[in-house]
């Protein structure tokens, strides 16, 4: 047997499975596809727009009364208060 021929074969029979493997494989495939079409409800998706929109405005809202009531509006943390207003006062514009 020429070597390209006895490489040829050994290449074909790593391919192949054992019957343990096989076994396994199946039983993977019948786990994985079980509950495709028993569902009684969909998965969850995506928060909707106005839920996301709404939670924003109250994380804004808390964060920067956090920072307000407890003192830090000087220094560095009016650069960030300042964003967090204007991204408030924007977000307040579309909501209404």
């Amino acid at each position: 047997m020429r070597r390209d021929d006895k490489q040829r074969k050994d290449y074909k029979m790593s391919k192949k499975l054992t019957k343990t493997q096989k076994d396994k494989l199946s039983e993977q495939l019948k786990v994985s596809t079980s509950n495709v079409g028993s569902a009684t409800k969909p998965p969850i998706g995506v928060m909707p727009e106005i839920f996301f929109k709404e939670q924003r405005l109250r994380d804004l809202a808390a964060g920067i009364y956090r920072y307000v009531s407890l003192g830090y509006f000087g220094g560095e943390y009016s650069t960030k208060i300042g964003i967090w207003c204007n991204e408030l006062s924007r977000r307040l514009n579309e909501f209404r």
